[in-house]
């Protein structure tokens, strides 16, 4: 029995990344940052404020300035140049954790709440609490830079990867709480296909095979299954529970994410399978969940650095090889 828990215990641990892969997560992870912060926002008032404008007052309307948003973007940039770099995270981080969570806010004041970006802010604020501990802890603890930094790096990682999970485990928890009869009332999942599609297609004007945001050669693999599941549970109501009973398992066991570099790349891909059949049959595009799951997960960052190395330090052919 001890043995099995430390053999679990030993699975459940961080991971030993290179120096060069936290470079491409940083670099990876930067560009999605990037990415959620709009250019333009159009939205002058806080109709429903939710967050930190419904907890403290506040008012965020000031990022409809065209003048003030590029200006916040252009610091969010230098902040997103020195996450990347690896230096002054507890400066960068800041900035980025203000600009996210301040533009979400604002975003979902309007009567219509999405959480498809609220991921991100959640990796970067556990990301901001962590590097702002550890400038604080480890600012005289004597140890080299270079093993500091790399350190951090692997705890940044490791606690990004726990929210990650931590946000799949709770959307599982909630949905048994907040309607017990989940499974159940899944027989009317159908009706949730019908009314996804169709606001798609009035905000769109176009037909479902013609909307935008495919995955292209991934659609076109998914989307026999898709079809499938969803003309049999539009069939046969009572179906529905057997197909989406393993989705809110799957969320459920989001933990095993956590369970070392093959078990928690394997279980990503399964999780990346999940939205993107989801998004066949509804409409519901969580790419930024995609996204982080690719970085911190799959093995990506892992390929890439390897070539990295590859052509930054190529093999000579009168050196001998260790």
């Amino acid at each position: 029995m001890k043995k099995q828990l430390f053999r679990l215990k030993a699975l459940f641990k961080p991971a030993e990344f290179s120096a060069c892969e936290l470079l491409v997560m940083r670099l990876l992870f930067a560009l999605v940052v990037w990415a959620v912060i709009p250019e333009r926002i159009d939205l002058f008032e806080q109709a429903a404020p939710v967050g930190m404008a419904k907890w403290f007052g506040l008012d965020f309307t000031f990022l409809s300035n065209p003048e003030i948003l590029t200006m916040l973007r252009g610091v969010l940039f230098a902040a997103l140049v020195l996450y990347c770099s690896g230096r002054l995270l507890f400066v960068a981080l800041p900035v980025m954790l203000f600009m996210t969570v301040s533009c979400g806010t604002l975003i979902n004041s309007q009567k219509a709440a999405t959480h498809s970006t609220q991921i991100i802010a959640l990796c970067v604020m556990v990301q901001c609490a962590w590097h702002l501990y550890a400038a604080f802890k480890h600012h005289r603890s004597g140890m080299p830079t270079a093993s500091r930094r790399l350190m951090e790096g692997r705890m940044a990682v490791w606690y990004t990867q726990q929210m990650i999970a931590t946000a799949y485990i709770v959307t599982a928890i909630t949905k048994w709480l907040a309607k017990g009869s989940w499974i159940a009332d899944s027989r009317f999942f159908p009706l949730q296909i019908v009314k996804s599609q169709r606001m798609d297609y009035y905000n769109s004007l176009q037909p479902q095979d013609q909307a935008s945001g495919s995955y292209g050669i991934i659609s076109d693999i998914l989307a026999p299954f898709a079809l499938w599941m969803e003309k049999t549970m539009m069939s046969y109501p009572g179906w529905a529970p057997v197909f989406l009973a393993p989705g809110f398992l799957v969320e459920l066991l989001a933990v095993l994410l956590l369970a070392g570099r093959k078990i928690g790349g394997a279980y990503a891909v399964i999780l990346i399978i999940f939205h993107l059949t989801i998004a066949e049959m509804m409409n519901l595009r969580f790419v930024y969940h995609i996204f982080v799951l690719g970085i911190f997960f799959s093995g990506m960052a892992f390929w890439l650095a390897r070539g990295i190395e590859a052509i930054k330090w190529p093999p000579r052919r009168n050196q001998a090889v260790e």
